[in-house]
Formats: structure tokens, C-alpha cells, sequence
């Protein structure tokens, strides 16, 4: 375990309720990058059960938390980690997301962003980016938000950065969706569904939920037809591949398509299937 870790995560893991020996790496010979980024794992998946309350009444603010992770980040840079460093600022900025100050997980992704350019690191830009997209958009900033998903997805797109392109498209769309501009998410939600073809993934969670968000976009427009075309596809893929979120938002695109096109008998049938 690196030297500044140790005494680190001990703390926070008392605080959370986990115990050192959950950690993974943990009492292995491994070398310090692997050890570092073993430790940022563990700190990374105790945030789904971090107790903010208790940390704040024990540390009198959330800067102890900047702190700890400034240490790690120090680590990273002495022992010439890219991954640990860039993945110690994922693991701060998921922790100030959702504090009250808007500002903070803005300028820690400004920051994170620079330094990533800086590097000459694209795909540790583009990733962040993606986040900063994804934070504006949240905040009802729209156009903010388009800019970063756009510069995202021109830097994913030029070097081929799969899982960033695939998740930016989605993202473009999904916004477009939100503002009422059906038309362009129409155009993304169906280069989103071209991309994950393409790259082979024909019976998927990505390819169903994006014969679903079709179905969705041609109901919000009445169009009947299209409306139950994408929702069977999305609905055969999810009974064939048991996927539950999926099979319910089919079922509610065939009710809707089904009423739009005056099938009323299969719209109540559809509707009720959502209450089995």
C-alpha cells in the first residue's frame, strides 16, 4: 500500500462502515501504480454508500475530502500515473456533484480538462468533456452543455474512442429530446443506433434502448406507425435477452403506438401487461 494511503483510507472506511480488508489489493506485493489504483477502486465504490453527513460533522467541511484526494493525485504524478492521476479527479468530481455549490465539480472539471490537453492526453479530454457536458446539461445550461458534447465527440470521433463516441451521440440526442427538438434527436438517437450496429453489437441493452428512445421520440410526434415499429424491436430484443427496463418501455411505446394508429383493443392490451 503507498505511504499516503494507508492512514487515508482507513479513516473514511471507519466512516463509511467498510473494512480495510474489503479494499482490494490489500496486503499484495504489487507495485505502486497497481497498489494506488487498486486503493482509488475501493475509494471510488464506497461513494455509492459515502454517509456526507457524518464526514461533515467529523471534518467540519468537505475540503478534508479535496485534500485526500490532492494527495492521491501528488502520488500519482511522482510514480508518472496517467490513469491514477486522471482517475483520482473522476473520483472528486463524483464526490462534489451533487453538493449544494455548483461551482466546485465545474471548476474541478475545468481544471481536469486543461491539464488533460496539456498532457496531450485526448482521450482523458474528451472523457471530461463528456462529464462536463453531462454537469451543464444537468443544471438546465443547454447550450453549455451542446458545446462540451460536441467538442467530446469531434475528439472521440477523430481517434476512434469507442465507448466516449457511443455515449456522446446518446447524450446529443437525449438533450435534443429534452428541449423539444425532435427533429435533431431523431437524427442522433438514429446515429447512436448506426454506431452500435456497426460495431457488431446487434442484440444489446445499447441497440434496445435505442429502438426504444425511436419509439419514444415517434410518440411524442404522433406518429403511430413508426411509434410500433421501433417498439417491437426493442420489445423482441428485450424478452429475448431478458432485459426488464427495457421490456416495460417497449410496452408502453406499443400501448402508445397502438392508440395513435386507432388500435384501441391492443393499446388496453399492451397497457395492461405493464400491470402483470
Amino acid at each position: 500500500m503507498s505511504k499516503i494511503s494507508s492512514q487515508l483510507l482507513t479513516g473514511l472506511f471507519f466512516i463509511l462502515g467498510f473494512f480495510l480488508s474489503a479494499a482490494k489489493g490489500f496486503g499484495q506485493s504489487t507495485g505502486p501504480e497497481e497498489s494506488l489504483l487498486d486503493e482509488l477502486d475501493s475509494l471510488y465504490n464506497s461513494l455509492y454508500a459515502f454517509d456526507y453527513e457524518k464526514f461533515l460533522q467529523e471534518h467540519g467541511s468537505y475540503d478534508a475530502f479535496r485534500d485526500i484526494i490532492g494527495r492521491y493525485s501528488q502520488e500519482a504524478e511522482a510514480i508518472q500515473s496517467e490513469q491514477a492521476y486522471f482517475k483520482a479527479k473522476n473520483i472528486l468530481y463524483i464526490f462534489y456533484r451533487y453538493q449544494s455549490d455548483p461551482l466546485i465539480p465545474f471548476s474541478i472539471l475545468d481544471e481536469t480538462i486543461e491539464k488533460a490537453r496539456i498532457m496531450e492526453l485526448p482521450e482523458y479530454e474528451a472523457d471530461f468533456l463528456y462529464k462536463m457536458g453531462s454537469q451543464y446539461s444537468r443544471y438546465g445550461q443547454y447550450d453549455s452543455a451542446l458545446a462540451n458534447y460536441e467538442r467530446a465527440l469531434d475528439i472521440a470521433e477523430l481517434n476512434n474512442f469507442y465507448n466516449i463516441r457511443g455515449a456522446t451521440i446518446n447524450a446529443i440526442a437525449i438533450l435534443y429530446s429534452r428541449i423539444l427538438d425532435y427533429p435533431k434527436a431523431l437524427i442522433y438517437y438514429r446515429k447512436s443506433l448506426e454506431y452500435f450496429s456497426q460495431n457488431d453489437v446487434i442484440d444489446s441493452l445499447e441497440i434496445a434502448g435505442g429502438f426504444g428512445n425511436l419509439a419514444d421520440v415517434y410518440s411524442r410526434l404522433g406518429v403511430g406507425d413508426s411509434t410500433l415499429y421501433y417498439s417491437k424491436k426493442e420489445y423482441e430484443i428485450a424478452i429475448r435477452l431478458g432485459f426488464p427496463g427495457e421490456l416495460r418501455q417497449a410496452l408502453k411505446g406499443l400501448t402508445a403506438g397502438s392508440y395513435l394508429t386507432g388500435r384501441f383493443k391492443e393499446a388496453i392490451s399492451y397497457s395492461d401487461s405493464l400491470f402483470e
